[in-house]
């Protein structure tokens, strides 16, 4: 995919408004008991900080990869006589 566009798109998903917005709708609707609102925004902003550099790594992989080579077959063992062949 385009280079330009991806980053157009990376840009306006992962942008500061947008994170705000998305960790606040969050903090609201997940509701830890045992710890405090702050702590639980702070666990909520990792989580937010881990998928958008996740989701970078995916859209900004190399769009035209090496195929993979496949292994070439090795020929198959004769079995020897008096062994059950596999």
């Amino acid at each position: 995919m385009n280079q330009v566009l991806l980053k157009m798109i990376a840009d306006h998903m992962f942008n500061e408004e947008t994170k705000d917005k998305i960790i606040t709708k969050l903090n609201e609707n997940v509701d830890i008991p045992i710890i405090g609102e702050g702590t639980e925004e702070k666990i909520l902003e990792a989580l937010y900080e881990t998928i958008e550099a996740a989701m970078k790594e995916v859209l900004f992989k190399d769009d035209v990869e090496e195929p993979a080579e496949e292994p070439a077959e090795e020929p198959a063992e004769e079995p020897v006589a008096g062994e059950p062949a596999e």
